[in-house]
């Protein structure tokens, strides 16, 4: 594929608007290199996820593929793509031809999210996330409602599910009430080939914790607490992250969600958030400017692929990330997205 036909045209008409002070020059630049597997049109949104609470100047990198976008996806694999020399980029594909002709309306989009520890890989494999359709069940949720989305990472790990990370599964299930809500289920596939990680949003804010105690992470849930206490008055909804595999909640990330963050005018409602997360210790100064520096948009008319868009630059949102005996690490998501005009 050549460098004008990939989304290495993309990225290097907007990598100007990054701040080295969230990712370094050097990052970007491998950031780059790795765009050059992907056509330029294979996604609308591009997320960089960078920890904040540190001086540290990395992020991973991921995009969506969204069912109007599987075609672009296919071509990528009849053109003989390198990448798919990969088993589980070939098992993409079967997954996103089940997708299209099976289960159109189950998943919203599939994020693709690489480590930076893969970058400069040969044949880089990401982690997996099936965005599910919220509105598929009715208010309480059963494990049984979900065995499609069971089957499509199956696909995707080339290999049935352990019983054992089944009823770990099932397990979280159980414990759904009306206020939650399954959002992703993901195959972390560059990091565990065994590993998933199922999402949850909670509308009711002050429950999160209740939650993780009955999944019982008790000491966890204190932990978290304390931690999202100060944000609860001026965000929407949580999105609990759970790492499952043979154990269970080894690994636990929380998200700080707002509506429409896509709308400028509720990137807006971050700045308050973004001072809270400096004045406690969970955002270093540097990089808070840089964050309430970011929102804004464009129309990048040297670039022919870009002009037919309005270019936004958003905040996704922030997350915390908790593992067993390890500081609690904050990052932000941020990227762009390209809207017709």
């Amino acid at each position: 594929m050549k460098d004008n036909e990939s989304l290495l045209n993309i990225l290097n008409t907007l990598k100007d608007y990054i701040p080295y002070s969230l990712i370094s020059k050097e990052c970007i630049n491998k950031i780059l290199k790795l765009s050059r597997f992907f056509p330029s049109n294979i996604s609308s949104n591009l997320i960089f996820e960078s920890v904040i609470n540190s001086s540290k100047k990395e992020a991973d990198f991921s995009f969506n593929i969204t069912v109007n976008k599987i075609d672009t996806f296919f071509k990528m694999y009849e053109n003989g793509n390198i990448i798919f020399q990969n088993e589980y980029w070939e098992n993409l594909y079967f997954l996103c031809d089940h997708w299209k002709n099976n289960i159109p309306g189950k998943i919203n989009h599939l994020w693709i999210e690489f480590d930076k520890e893969v970058y400069e890989k040969k044949r880089p494999v990401p982690l997996f996330f099936l965005d599910i359709n919220e509105n598929l069940s009715g208010n309480i949720q059963k494990y049984s409602d979900y065995q499609w989305c069971i089957k499509a990472i199956e696909i995707l790990k080339g290999s049935t599910i352990s019983p054992n990370i089944i009823d770990n599964l099932s397990y979280c299930f159980d414990k759904l009430s009306e206020s939650e809500k399954i959002t992703d289920l993901g195959f972390l596939a560059s990091r565990d080939d065994e590993m998933l990680r199922i999402c949850f949003k909670i509308y009711e804010k002050g429950k999160i914790t209740d939650f993780l105690h009955d999944l019982g992470m008790k000491k966890e849930s204190e932990i978290i607490k304390n931690i999202i206490s100060p944000f609860i008055p001026y965000i929407d909804s949580f999105l609990l992250h759970i790492n499952i595999n043979e154990k269970f909640g080894d690994r636990i990330g929380i998200d700080l969600n707002i509506s429409d963050r896509t709308k400028l005018i509720n990137q807006m409602r971050w700045f308050e958030i973004i001072n809270l997360l400096e004045k406690n210790k969970l955002c270093i100064t540097q990089k808070k400017e840089a964050l309430i520096n970011w929102p804004g948009r464009s129309r990048e008319i040297t670039n022919q692929e870009l002009s037919k868009y309005q270019t936004k630059r958003y905040i996704n949102c922030f997350k915390f990330v908790l593992e067993r005996e390890k500081p609690v690490i904050a990052k932000a998501y941020f990227g762009f997205i390209f809207q017709p005009y």
